[in-house]
């Protein structure tokens, strides 16, 4: 499965990517020793994903009785992914080290965590041997082709961008629900929940909910292109990037799997975020950002935050490219301070450089123009979300008369009047416009189900912007598109869905339809198994 340039040009992530490391292996005075000096290379070295390094250090010191190499070997296997032996090190160190030893039993308890909860996992590798997805039993499977593709071709693009590609596995685990994600990483379940926090790149892997956890799936490829850019930073930076700058290049980039710069875009969501707080000057702070946009008070500031550091990367790509982002890295991986390097780069100061940016964000060419925020926020709805409907997704449509034309419309659609359904639908589009999703995906099924395809791939395809994380959206359109012989453009379209939502057998029956239609029969094949392991077969 290879993954295509998008016809949909807004998808992105609520993401929350890197947190470096907090736990160290000594305790550093004011006056350190040489030993403490070596641990805090280790620790470096660790941060920056330099496992060759702490490999060839650990060599160095074969034979040192100090606890604090067998914790470090420890923490290397669990850098490495052999969580069992990390446990054992770790366990082993700590009990010789005594007292000393005991500020690292929390970080002890989190590598347990990870180990159990991880224990039965399946692990799949790539042909070429870059990656390594390890996801709980059962139909998680589905993610596998999907991670795959979308990771290599992000390994070629951050590979020109950054001049960094990773020699050993990227490891991808899945896990099951936040509440899981926030046992195996430093964050509180509080700090999920009020931030949305889906996904991080933190201990040498990425660490990813599945988005069968959450209600209407949520942008997990880019989520997951977004972490796997941490890696990369990690590498070309050091572990003196600053949050904001790991956060902005991330969303930057987190779309470059799907082609060139076209793809460098914030979502109508964001767009519309950054313009309207930038202009009542309610802007989150670079030091709010630290240590983590996940410990933000709120998803929206959360928001805020990725918004504001992806216009100040887009305003130094726009004067001087990749070149300039690069050069700023390793300005910072030598040891200069981001701000520092900032102004090397930019050959002004950094004050100078955030009034442009605070001026950019007023000025810059916005995808989203509408005075009142998009119908349609990608909403980051867990399953456990009792507030939110399973199915009722018409409540998304915030006019009132709009719903009630909309209910009535499906309860005709149900009772296979799809005519009928048609007009009470453009009734609401008469009193909302026509770039709702949840209404414009109901109005192009009522279309084919008269048979009216070519119709509903216009109806469809004006919801595009707003509806860039509406799953259904996207199903529809394939299909309106298989209908009409138009089988590229519908495989577009699928990959959009479960780019989104991989879950939904629709998307792989429509799959497999294309791929018949196109004489491809082990794509056909591939899309059956999927449809079957979907259904419980």
């Amino acid at each position: 499965m290879k993954p295509s340039s998008t016809i949909n040009p807004s998808l992105s992530s609520l993401s929350v990517g890197v947190l470096l490391c907090a736990s160290v292996l000594c305790a550093v005075g004011s006056a350190q020793s040489a030993e403490d000096a070596f641990f805090v290379r280790a620790q470096d070295a660790l941060e920056s994903l330099d496992l060759a390094q702490v490999r060839q250090m650990l060599e160095e010191v074969e034979g040192d009785d100090d606890f604090r190499v067998e914790l470090l070997r420890g923490r290397l296997r669990f850098y490495e992914g052999d969580y069992a032996e990390a446990v054992t090190l770790m366990k082993q160190a700590i009990e010789r080290g005594g007292a000393a030893a005991r500020a690292y039993e929390p970080e002890l308890s989190l590598v347990e965590a990870t180990e159990a909860l991880t224990r039965e996992h399946v692990r799949v590798r790539s042909n070429d041997g870059r990656f390594e997805l390890s996801y709980p039993p059962g139909k998680d499977a589905v993610l596998v082709d999907f991670t795959f593709s979308a990771m290599a071709a992000a390994y070629e693009a951050f590979g020109e961008d950054f001049g960094v590609r990773p020699s050993e596995p990227i490891r991808i685990e899945v896990y099951s629900s936040p509440d899981d994600l926030a046992k195996v990483s430093s964050l509180t379940e509080s700090d999920v929940a009020t931030t949305s926090t889906i996904a991080l790149s933190k201990y040498n892997r990425i660490m990813l909910t599945s988005p069968l956890a959450l209600m209407r799936g949520y942008a997990w490829l880019d989520t997951l292109v977004h972490e796997y850019c941490h890696m990369i930073i990690a590498q070309a930076g050091g572990p003196g990037v600053p949050i904001w700058v790991h956060e902005g290049l991330a969303k930057f980039s987190e779309r470059r799997w799907r082609g060139g710069d076209e793809q460098r875009l914030l979502p109508a969501q964001l767009d519309y975020l950054l313009y309207t707080r930038a202009k009542q000057g309610r802007l989150v702070s670079f030091a709010q950002m630290h240590p983590s946009i996940a410990k933000l008070p709120d998803q929206e500031d959360a928001s805020m935050a990725y918004a504001e550091v992806f216009a100040a990367m887009e305003l130094v790509y726009s004067k001087h490219g990749m070149i300039g982002l690069r050069e700023m890295l390793g300005l910072i991986a030598e040891g200069q301070r981001a701000e520092a390097a900032f102004e090397t780069v930019l050959a002004s100061s950094f004050s100078d450089f955030e009034r442009s940016w605070k001026a950019h964000m007023l000025q810059r060419e916005r995808r989203y123009e509408g005075e009142e925020p998009p119908d349609v926020f990608e909403q980051i709805a867990f399953r456990k979300d009792a507030s939110v409907g399973e199915d009722d997704d018409v409540s998304l449509i915030g006019e009132e008369g709009a719903r009630r034309l909309v209910y009535l419309g499906d309860l005709l659609l149900s009772k296979q009047r799809p005519k009928a359904a048609a007009v009470e639908y453009r009734k609401a589009a008469a009193l909302i416009g026509g770039s709702n999703p949840v209404l414009q995906a109901r109005l192009g099924r009522a279309l084919l189900e008269q048979g009216e395809s070519a119709q509903a791939v216009e109806v469809l395809q004006s919801a595009l912007i707003e509806g860039e994380h509406y799953m259904t959206l996207f199903v529809y359109l394939g299909r309106a598109l298989n209908r009409e012989g138009r089988y590229e453009e519908a495989e577009r379209a699928l990959w959009e869905a479960a780019a989104i939502n991989p879950f939904d057998p629709a998307i792989h029956e429509e799959w497999a339809l294309s791929y018949r239609a196109r004489g491809d029969a082990e794509g056909e094949r591939r899309a059956k198994e999927m449809v079957e392991l979907l259904a419980g077969h």
